[in-house]
């Protein structure tokens, strides 16, 4: 291949790449449009390294649903998740089917089975953050945290007491997650608890 024809081809594959970079902005950007909203619990993992990123990894335990059809499906066939809210109001997933069923729906591969359920991966794992949110994230989740003496074990444990939530909209097949909440409150309005849940100081007035 000529000099002239490489060239020609870094620039055909990168148009590409670009073409896909903005193809993705753009459904992501349609989803938290048009998507309807549910919230969900949720676990990062704040020790990962942040450096030149602008995302987080999510892991959300949405991984399981009652199988509706006479036969299982085969490992890793496309089903249609269909998305309800609990008595808390929190995501749950009402049934699993082959079928794309009326009103929403969330799009997963099969991964396995057990107990009449099937088994997926939920189909998000990203939430984006800023800087600023990144840094606040990391401080609350070092801080927020008390110690439990236990008095049969003698011994002193501490225990998380923030709880992460994020907000996810389904449009349409797919998923995106649009924030995440630190104690049910946006995270850039998240507080930074000392003491006990009597005593709560805004982050920075310690």
């Amino acid at each position: 291949m000529s000099k002239k024809n490489k060239i020609i081809w870094i620039v055909l594959l990168l148009i590409i790449e670009v073409a896909i970079l903005f193809w993705i902005q753009g459904r992501y950007r349609t989803i938290l449009a048009e998507g309807i909203a549910y919230q969900t619990p949720a676990s990062v993992d704040i020790y990962e390294d942040f450096t030149n990123k602008n995302y987080l990894d999510v892991n959300i335990p949405v991984t399981s649903a009652v199988w509706m059809g006479k036969q299982l499906p085969e490992m890793g066939t496309l089903i249609y998740l269909t998305p309800d809210k609990d008595v808390e109001g929190m995501l749950f997933i009402k049934q699993a089917t082959k079928d794309k069923p009326d009103g929403e729906y969330i799009e997963a591969k099969v991964l396995g089975y057990k107990e009449g359920r099937v088994l997926f991966d939920f189909p998000t794992v990203r939430v984006y953050l800023t800087e600023k949110q990144f840094q606040k994230l990391a401080k609350l989740k070092l801080t927020e945290h008390i110690q439990v003496r236990d008095g049969k074990a003698k011994k002193v444990t501490t225990d998380g007491k923030g709880k992460i939530h994020v907000i996810i909209r389904i449009h349409e097949g797919n998923v995106a997650i649009e924030s995440l909440l630190y104690n049910g409150t946006p995270l850039d309005s998240a507080y930074t608890m000392v003491g006990n849940d009597d005593y709560v100081i805004p982050a920075g007035e310690k």
